[in-house]
C-alpha cells in the first residue's frame, strides 16, 4: 500500500532512508519518504454505494519492503490476494483504503453492525462474506 507521502514518522520501518521530495502530482510542495514497519495490519474503507452505506474489511501483514518508491508506502500480504481485489472492485468500492496497524477486525465489524452498514470481506477472512 502506497500514499505520497503523508503517513506519521513513528511508521517508519528503523531501516529506510526518509526523504523529503517534491511533490510528484504537480511539482508543488514537499512530500516525505520512508517505508513503513512491518506488523499485523487492519484493512478498511467505508462507501455510499448506491444509496447504502458498506464496510470494506480486511485482515493482512505489513511484510519488511525494500525501498523502491517515493513516498510512505509497505507491502501488504494479504491471505487471499484475488479474493482481496475482486471484492473490493467487484462490490462498487473506490480503490483508495485506509490501513491500521493491529487487528482491528471485530472493532469494525461491531461498528457496523450498529451503524447498519453491509460489511465486505474477502473469501477466508473470518468464515462470512458480504
Amino acid at each position: 500500500l502506497w500514499h505520497c507521502g503523508v503517513a506519521p514518522h513513528n511508521l517508519w520501518d528503523g531501516k529506510s532512508l526518509k526523504t523529503l521530495d517534491t511533490y510528484f502530482a504537480d511539482g508543488k510542495g514537499v512530500t516525505v519518504g520512508f517505508v513503513l514497519k512491518p506488523g499485523p495490519v487492519t484493512i478498511a474503507r467505508i462507501d455510499y454505494i448506491r444509496g447504502l452505506w458498506h464496510l470494506f474489511l480486511a485482515k493482512g501483514e505489513a511484510i519488511p519492503t525494500e525501498q523502491e518508491l517515493k513516498g510512505t508506502y509497505v507491502k501488504v500480504k494479504v491471505e487471499n490476494p484475488l479474493g482481496f481485489v475482486k471484492k473490493l472492485v467487484n462490490s462498487g468500492f473506490a480503490h483508495h483504503v485506509v490501513m491500521a496497524y493491529g487487528d482491528h477486525f471485530e472493532l469494525f465489524q461491531n461498528l457496523a453492525e450498529l451503524k447498519g452498514w453491509r460489511v465486505h470481506e474477502p473469501e477466508g477472512e473470518s468464515g462470512k462474506n458480504g
